[in-house]
This record gives C-alpha cells, sequence and structure tokens, in this order.
C-alpha cells in the first residue's frame, strides 16, 4: 500500500494505491480534501493526473479502447460517473496503438503532456565486441559484425 497527497498544477489530490499482484492493483483518489473514492478502472491499468484530468495507462482492452491506449477525462466528472457508459463517455484517447506503433512513455512538463511513442521497431539485430570480454554471437542472434567500435 502506498499513498501520495500532491498539488498538481493547482488541483489537489490524495492518491492511495494498493498492489495486489505485480502488475495489477486497486486505487482510490480523494479530490481538493474529500473522501476517498475508488477510482474504476480495470485492476492492471496505471493512473496518475494532469491538472484536472486523469490519465490512464491500459494493459489490456477497456471500454472499447485498445491495450497499450493512453486516455483522459476529467477528474471531477469521471469519479461522480455512474457505470460504464458513462465514464466510458468521458474518456479522450491520448495515443491509441496500432499494428506497428506502441505507447514508449508519458512524461510532463508544465503544460505539456508529452508521449513517447515505437513505431516500426525491430528486435536489435546483434552485439558488438567489447575490449573486456564482449563479443560478437552473444546470444542476441543477427550479423556477426555489427560495424560499432
Amino acid at each position: 500500500m502506498g499513498g501520495s497527497a500532491y498539488l498538481d498544477r493547482g488541483c489537489s489530490y490524495e492518491m492511495r494505491v494498493r498492489s495486489l499482484t505485480f502488475y495489477t492493483s486497486s486505487h482510490e483518489l480523494a479530490v481538493a480534501g474529500g473522501a476517498f473514492s475508488a477510482v474504476a478502472v480495470p485492476r492492471d491499468a496505471n493512473v496518475g493526473t494532469f491538472s484536472d484530468q486523469m490519465i490512464i495507462s491500459l494493459r489490456s482492452a477497456w471500454l472499447g479502447h485498445e491495450a497499450g491506449s493512453l486516455l483522459a477525462a476529467p477528474v471531477a466528472a469521471f469519479m461522480a460517473a455512474e457505470g460504464d457508459a458513462a465514464r466510458g463517455a468521458l474518456l479522450f484517447s491520448l495515443f491509441a496503438p496500432t499494428d506497428t506503433c506502441s505507447l514508449l512513455s508519458s512524461s510532463e512538463t508544465k503544460n505539456y503532456l508529452i508521449v513517447s511513442a515505437l513505431e516500426d521497431v525491430v528486435r536489435p539485430g546483434g552485439a558488438d565486441r567489447h575490449r573486456q570480454g564482449w563479443g560478437v554471437g552473444s546470444g542476441l542472434g543477427g550479423p556477426t559484425d555489427s560495424g560499432l567500435r
């Protein structure tokens, strides 16, 4: 169990997170000193805030959004919504994966949410020699000499 109280671009939050398994957790949120309420998202989703928006990163498909999506919704409306239909109507897709593009990370500046994605990622082709004993063919596969020095 972990918790934090923080001010996010003028919005006051308290978040409690309980890890259930390595990839699953339950989230509770209190807005502006109010009572804690469960955040109604899949247990394998990651939850955060950005100003007055809830940011949700999905590991599995949910409410018509694919696994790997990054979503936003107004915190107050999302927490007050009754049922999945009402919550789903509030969700805005910041990133949706494709067959060749996946979410790498997101980070924040004062006024922006920066989304980084990987497109057409291919497994690395091999390793180059290291003067202290690394060698080509160290189990990564690929060409015998990558040309790196």
